[in-house]
């Protein structure tokens, strides 16, 4: 089974929060659904290396959709570098 979701950004009263989203359509129609956030930025950043660094546990809702800590290390080079793994963009 794939993974379900993908990391992406929402810049909500001045901020940006970081979200791992799962797309799906529905009656024609594409919905989303939050599976986990990571929070505030730059904070969002910080918790995705402590769980990189296992300083904080691997939360269950990203293990039980199937990411691992190797999805963790590419979310954490999308913010950093601004270009995702296929190579879109990711500026924030």
């Amino acid at each position: 089974m794939g993974k379900a979701g993908y990391l992406t950004k929402k810049y909500t009263k001045g901020k940006f929060y970081i979200y791992v989203r799962q797309s799906y359509r529905e009656s024609n129609s594409v919905k989303h659904r939050y599976l986990f956030s990571f929070g505030v930025m730059p904070e969002a950043l910080n918790k995705m290396y402590r769980i990189l660094e296992q300083e904080e546990p691997f939360p269950e809702t990203l293990s039980e959709s199937h990411f691992t800590l190797e999805d963790v290390y590419d979310w954490i080079l999308t913010i950093e570098t601004g270009v995702t793994s296929k190579g879109r963009s990711f500026l924030i």
